[in-house]
């Protein structure tokens, strides 16, 4: 018997919240997720501390469910990798997921609070722009 989308994630959810779990890599890649099915995944995965790796490349679950993405990764700090190519993602949204996994990946998430950590990074950013900037300059 085939199992509808939402039935299918609620069921996968649920499973994904179990301490009994230890999943570290989950590829759903290409499988109509909607934002409603990501809502469903951030929620099962804020508490999961085995999952390091998911790909959601080819869901087209739009702005709305990189918003859940972004959460995700501002709550679990498990996640090293996530892959969301073909998601019809704004560039705003992809860059708050990359800058989301970039501090996830981050020892400074655990030396610093939240906030002194976002600075650095916003300092960082700036300073790499700079040096982009800078090159381009160079060679022109």
């Amino acid at each position: 018997k085939k199992i509808g989308m939402p039935a299918g994630m609620k069921a996968l959810a649920n499973m994904l919240v179990s301490s009994k779990v230890k999943l570290t890599t989950l590829s759903l890649s290409s499988c109509s997720l909607d934002a409603s099915c990501i809502k469903m995944l951030a929620n099962s995965l804020v508490d999961n501390t085995t999952l390091t790796s998911i790909n959601l490349s080819g869901n087209r679950f739009g702005v709305e469910g990189a918003s859940y993405v972004k959460r995700l990764l501002e709550k679990n700090n498990s996640i090293k990798e996530l892959q969301v190519k073909g998601c019809n993602v704004d560039s705003k949204r992809e860059k708050a997921i990359a800058d989301g996994l970039r501090y996830n990946n981050s020892l400074l998430k655990s030396i610093f609070s939240k906030g002194t950590s976002m600075a650095i990074f916003d300092a960082v950013e700036k300073f790499e722009k700079l040096g982009a900037d800078a090159a381009s300059v160079a060679r022109g």
